[in-house]
């Protein structure tokens, strides 16, 4: 498959988004034992398909913050007193249910590489929580079966589930209020009388949960999206490598390269590593 490599959106070139779903996908997907229509699938969703979705999202977060900017320049001081201007970020409800539409979205395209390597049939973001039980999830289900309770990928699946819920149940909660997953109000920019006119950023909060900042918390799972499409892909690596002799590498984020900050590295594993120690030590030694 050839690939073409065009601008999607004005993120600076390389980004982190770029670099660790770009560059270090085609560095770990060589790894994977699995026939090579399937890596080319591997490549166009992690090359296109996952930046794309994860950049709008960004967008939408970049938007509000502008708009909340936008705000705060337009707040003028008369004396002790602030203007009687009501604050409002328009199209807030919009940035904030097409973040979580594109969030659902981004996760089923995740967990379909699953699909890919072990032939599952995993479809919906959903897959990935119980929602209605809080229990286990479909996905976790199948690697506890595959691999065992204990096995590494069961135990990622699972945590990966606990922050994931929260933003699929909000996204239910939005196609379908008064369901399951209650409904999702939106709380637009406040400012607080009784706290000296204090700009309150906007909020969200779903039927039964406490009322959250909306910024903050897409900005960790921002994060956490980006981290799972890439744990996830080094996860099967290891489960199917090419070589046994291999074992994926954290990068510190302080050691990235700032040019191109990729977080994950195939190199030789440990036993691997010592046997060339141990070469090396004897071709040291006087003969």
């Amino acid at each position: 498959m050839v690939f073409v490599f065009q601008k999607i959106s004005d993120v600076e070139n390389p980004s982190p988004i770029v670099a660790r779903l770009g560059i270090q996908t085609a560095d770990l997907v060589k790894w994977l034992e699995v026939p090579e229509e399937t890596r080319d699938a591997i490549r166009k969703l992690y090359f296109f398909t996952l930046p794309q979705k994860l950049i709008h999202c960004r967008g939408l977060r970049n938007n509000i913050i502008e708009k909340m900017n936008e705000y705060i320049s337009s707040v003028k001081l008369e004396g002790s007193n602030q203007s009687a201007q009501l604050p409002y970020i328009q199209g807030l409800d919009n940035f904030c249910h097409n973040f979580l539409y594109e969030f659902k979205n981004y996760v089923r395209d995740v967990i379909s590489i699953i699909n890919l390597v072990f032939g599952t049939k995993f479809i919906d973001g959903s897959d990935i929580v119980d929602l209605r039980k809080g229990g286990k999830s479909k996905v976790e289900i199948w690697a506890e079966n595959n691999f065992g309770p204990d096995d590494h990928l069961t135990k990622m699946l699972s945590k990966e589930a606990e922050w994931a819920a929260e933003f699929i149940k909000a996204r239910n909660a939005v196609e379908h209020p008064g369901g399951y997953s209650g409904t999702l109000t939106v709380t637009n920019v406040r400012r607080i009388t009784a706290m000296g006119g204090a700009i309150v950023p906007p909020t969200w909060q779903r039927t039964g949960r406490p009322e959250t900042d909306v910024l903050a918390d897409m900005e960790v799972t921002l994060d956490n999206m980006l981290t799972f499409a890439e744990d996830l892909l080094a996860e099967l690596v290891l489960k199917k490598p090419t070589s046994k002799g291999i074992e994926i590498y954290l990068i510190a984020e302080k050691e990235r390269d700032p040019i191109c900050p990729i977080r994950l590295k195939v190199g030789p594993n440990r036993e691997i590593l010592e046997k060339i120690e141990q070469m090396q030590q004897y071709a040291g030694k006087p003969g």
